[in-house]
């Protein structure tokens, strides 16, 4: 960790994490009697991946971002809190969202098969990083119906099942 900490970005911080962590847990698995560190690292190794993809998430659609984190107490929340946000707001959000995010999703799946140390790790950290874009977009959906009231223009808007479409189109994995 201490070593970590000399990145600039926090981005290459986590990532550096992930690939070490990833390294230990793959050699502490390959005894025959699991190590009693197996577990410690296991549980860092999924923290560290959760942070990069909420941070990866932030990064790359931050008003999604900050519209579904400061609505819901817990992304396990079924029901949003009111928040402060207009139908504008809403919709240059949906609309930003819809134009922007096949390329961005492509471009995050290109990257991380070059960040990643080990390409099925890579893989399923992109599958992780999909999924948690999926269930970011349905959770915005939510707010947007509960917000927007305008039945024209949610059906305008991206649904979850074409963005899960688009996400199978873009991986064969």
């Amino acid at each position: 960790n201490k070593i970590s900490k000399t990145f600039l970005e926090e981005e290459k911080r986590i990532i550096f994490l992930i690939n070490n962590y990833y390294h230990v847990v793959l050699l502490l698995s390959g005894f025959e009697e699991k190590s009693s560190l197996y577990p410690i690292y296991a549980k860092i190794l999924k923290e560290a991946i959760e942070n990069y993809i909420l941070f990866k998430i932030k990064f790359n659609f931050s008003r999604l971002y900050e519209t579904v984190i400061s609505a819901y107490s817990s992304l396990d929340s079924s029901e949003p809190n009111e928040i402060n946000i207009s139908t504008n707001e809403i919709k240059e959000i949906a609309i930003d969202f819809k134009e922007k995010y096949f390329k961005i999703l492509k471009d995050v799946d290109n990257y991380h098969q070059t960040i990643f140390c080990d390409h099925i790790n890579g893989r399923e950290i992109t599958k992780q990083y999909f999924k948690k874009i999926v269930l970011f977009w349905a959770k915005f959906e939510i707010i947007a119906k509960n917000i927007t009231h305008n039945n024209s223009f949610i059906s305008s808007i991206l649904d979850v099942m074409q963005l899960v479409n688009s996400i199978q189109k873009l991986t064969p994995y």
